[in-house]
């Protein structure tokens, strides 16, 4: 998607289309020693810098359609240890490692950061934070980045009051919360999240790039993530679909109430 949505805003030889200045998408790709469909040979670590081009929808996903273009070597951290290009995910090192390349490499006018990967409520005891990332082929199988690392994070990344993301995107489910919120209001404008399960591939990239035109901002670029997906959840599942939701839930449970209210249409 973000590859068909550089298309959009380029023309033919690379220079920005009237109402854009030049857009650049980098990516810290992690594939899968599993070798799956979608990360084919690429059961590394890998750092892309994706290139416009046009690709059906029915080939989304597939490796053979990424345009991109490789600067893995750009970046000694990509390499551990051990000699591979595999880096640990889970890991808020990994993070400061990639926005601080990143930062020095790509100097923009205008920032967005996206995390994209499983989200997770609290993971060690109820009073711990949200979190999201897991690396099933690198590092702590049980350690994950987690919703108070992001602050300090980002601020290490050089993201603070006076130089400020603008656009913060949890491409994940449950961290849409008041505590992300808060642990981010130093380092960014605008923070796009949902709050409860969310469906990854609602949100389209390829839209949300067509939207940074030169007088965007993070809020304009946020909502046009959140609407987006909004119109896609609202076409695989209309009203109509809920319709007799509580009417079921009321034969299955026995007309059951909820602090002393009864289920209805209206609250359902």
């Amino acid at each position: 998607e973000a590859c068909n949505g550089l298309r959009a805003v380029t023309n033919d030889d690379g220079t920005p289309k009237t109402g854009y200045a030049s857009v650049k998408v980098v990516t810290l790709w992690d594939g899968s020693a599993v070798n799956s469909k979608i990360t084919g040979n690429y059961a590394g670590s890998y750092l892309w810098e994706l290139q416009p081009g046009s690709i059906p929808d029915a080939d989304l996903g597939k490796t053979n359609t990424i345009y991109k273009k490789d600067v893995s070597d750009t970046a000694s951290w990509l390499v551990n240890s051990s000699g591979e290009q595999e880096v640990t995910m889970s890991s808020k090192q990994t993070l400061i490692n990639f926005l601080t390349w990143a930062n020095a490499r790509y100097a923009g006018t205008h920032t967005a950061v996206i995390l994209s990967d499983h989200g997770a409520a609290v993971h060690t005891d109820l009073i711990a934070a949200r979190s999201m990332f897991t690396d099933n082929t690198a590092g702590d199988q049980d350690q994950m980045i987690e919703t108070i690392d992001y602050g300090p994070v980002l601020k290490q990344c050089g993201f603070d009051k006076d130089n400020k993301l603008d656009l913060f995107f949890l491409h994940a489910c449950l961290e849409g919360t008041l505590e992300t919120m808060y642990e981010v209001n130093d380092c960014a404008r605008y923070c796009a999240a949902a709050a409860n399960v969310s469906m990854g591939g609602f949100f389209a990239y390829d839209s949300m790039i067509e939207a940074l035109t030169t007088d965007a901002d993070g809020k304009t670029v946020g909502r046009n993530l959140i609407n987006g997906y909004m119109t896609a959840m609202n076409q695989i599942y209309p009203a109509d679909t809920f319709k007799n939701l509580a009417s079921d839930i009321n034969t299955y449970y026995g007309n059951p109430t909820i602090g002393g209210v009864s289920i209805t249409n209206d609250n359902v």
